[in-house]
């Protein structure tokens, strides 16, 4: 009988700390301006448990927070890497939002290039990377 309540408290305990490691993300963000235009840019990730079987998530936005009367784009290149190398990346630009997400098992690393680029997507203008690293918080 004692051995049966240690096992379930024991199972208890390991299924709280589980359920801890998996829900946790993380946030950052930059602002960018140029010429009296201004974006604001995040990148929120979220490193799954791989042994559970959860996928490391990210979401990268960019976003004017200004008015843009001047025809600007904003752009956001979500790069997903793995120990030593890139698994893949994602693009997206836009008059007023870019947003990318990525989903994938056992990522080390993810990175946003934020912009502000010309009417015409051929130059940025400013340019905020932002990244995080699994464990990193």
């Amino acid at each position: 009988m004692k051995k049966k309540v240690v096992s379930a408290l024991s199972a208890a305990v390991i299924a709280l700390n589980a359920s801890s490691v998996v829900a946790f993300a993380d946030s950052k963000s930059e602002n960018l301006s140029y010429d009296g235009v201004s974006a604001y840019a995040s990148l929120v990730c979220d490193f799954g448990a791989a042994w559970l079987g959860h996928s490391d998530n990210a979401d990268a936005t960019n976003s004017f927070t200004s008015s843009n009367t001047k025809g600007y784009l904003v752009a956001v290149r979500l790069e997903c890497w793995g120990s030593d190398s890139e698994i893949g990346h994602k693009y997206d630009r836009g008059p007023s939002v870019a947003e990318c997400t990525y989903s994938w098992t056992d990522v080390s690393y993810y990175e946003s290039r934020n912009s502000i680029d010309n009417s015409s997507g051929t130059t940025e203008l400013v340019v905020r990377n932002i990244h995080d690293n699994e464990g990193l918080g």
